[in-house]
């Protein structure tokens, strides 16, 4: 109930340790938009859903785990769409974001969900975000209750 983010973009390069991977890419605006992506509803959507519970309402990303899920291809994005991408990374970088279920209650993320779901090719992003609000926040309700 305390989650906030589920990557970390970090210019330099850094060393991991226990519950944390650590990603290296060539390219930095690639890194920018695979850091929007893990912190997306679509990723958390997918990591709830298809990801490793390892007790009541705790889960663990294993590298076998997060190399199962879809990723977006950002190399493969027209200019025109990693530079909205790029822009939403700069919007929100340096905001403080509440607990997952405080982003949906609130919004906080969703101008960001939106341009990932139309980088997509979503043909009703608002709706497809609609209905992914309401999975997540139901499964980590769901989550939280079980837990206490």
């Amino acid at each position: 109930n305390t989650g906030k983010i589920m990557a970390h973009y970090l210019p330099q390069n850094v060393t991991a340790s226990g519950m944390f991977h650590v990603i290296s890419l060539n390219s930095d605006e690639d890194a920018k938009i695979l850091t929007l992506w893990y912190n997306s509803i679509i990723h958390m959507f997918l990591f709830l859903f298809r990801g490793r519970e390892i007790q009541g309402g705790y889960y663990r990303a294993l590298i076998s785990d997060l190399k199962k899920l879809p990723v977006i291809n950002s190399p493969n994005l027209d200019s025109n769409t990693r530079k909205k991408l790029l822009a939403t990374f700069e919007k929100y970088k340096n905001k403080e974001p509440p607990p997952f279920p405080r982003q949906i209650e609130d919004g906080f993320k969703k101008e960001m969900d939106l341009v990932l779901l139309e980088a997509l090719g979503a043909s009703n992003p608002e709706k497809l975000l609609s209905v992914l609000y309401k999975n997540v926040y139901n499964k980590i309700e769901k989550l939280r209750t079980e837990s206490t």
